[in-house]
């Protein structure tokens, strides 16, 4: 699972994520950075300047990345459309009201309401 959860993974077949689990690990990875939910974009062009002096020497670096950022946004329709919301709704407060209204739902015995 780990191997499936590198960034560069998405190059690989035997690494790519394939399971539902090992996609939205994947994923929900790519949309986080340090402790917020980010657009997609935003974290990558973050991971894009944090890793440069690894890309600066080896010019096929910036052809994978953007391979793999292609595919990226590729799983992140995939995820989008079976999900049925724009990835743009999901915020750090999207989640915070989502659990509230999930703890609104369930006594304090975790029964629902």
């Amino acid at each position: 699972t780990v191997k499936k959860h590198r960034y560069m993974a998405m190059l690989n077949e035997d690494e790519r994520p394939t399971s539902w689990e090992e996609k939205l690990v994947y994923y929900a990875d790519m949309r986080i950075m340090h402790d917020k939910i980010v657009l997609l974009k935003d974290r990558l062009e973050d991971g894009h300047k944090r890793n440069a002096f690894l890309h600066r020497a080896n010019p096929q670096s910036k052809i994978n990345m953007a391979k793999v950022d292609s595919l990226i946004y590729r799983l992140e329709k995939e995820i989008f459309k079976k999900i049925g919301l724009d990835p743009t709704a999901v915020t750090d407060e999207f989640i915070d009201l989502y659990k509230h209204n999930i703890k609104d739902n369930y006594n304090e015995d975790n029964n629902r309401i």
